[in-house]
């Protein structure tokens, strides 16, 4: 309650600031809602289209597409491609199409390949330490006694 309370007063005090803070944290507790709910299963025609080869395919890659997306208009500009004169989805298409390509490449190139990798080093749970007592931890050299 006290945090409610408190984005509300935050919200009345500096709204420039508080507004976005809030926003993001709502939309953060979206997501992690839509997590949650996904690693319980999705049923449904939803959850069909999640399993849809091409949709998995993009998700095997999105690390590549992450790293590449900001870098896409950069691009268009270096080949002088002005999107301006072209609707929205001519506009939508070209920026991932040009996200895509290296999403994929990094892909097939760098990350499959070293995943590939891991067979070598196989997992191994970590090995179970005694516990320290909590004076050797708060006085290691016993300067304090």
């Amino acid at each position: 309650a006290a945090v409610v309370v408190g984005g509300l007063v935050s919200v009345a005090v500096w709204p420039a600031v508080a507004r976005p803070a809030l926003d993001q944290t709502a939309v953060t507790l979206l997501f992690a809602l839509v997590v949650w709910k996904a690693a319980q299963g999705i049923p449904g025609p939803i959850g069909r289209w999640l399993t849809w080869g091409p949709v998995q395919y993009l998700g095997r890659i999105s690390y590549g597409f992450y790293l590449s997306h900001n870098f896409a208009s950069f691009v268009l500009g270096l080949a002088h491609v002005d999107l301006a004169p072209y609707p929205r989805v001519v506009q939508l298409a070209l920026l991932l199409l040009t996200t895509l390509v290296p999403a994929v490449v990094s892909w097939h190139l760098m990350e499959r390949p070293l995943n590939d990798l891991k067979r070598h080093f196989p997992y191994a749970p970590r090995r179970q330490t005694r516990a320290v007592p909590a004076a050797a931890v708060a006085d290691p050299a016993g300067m304090l006694g």
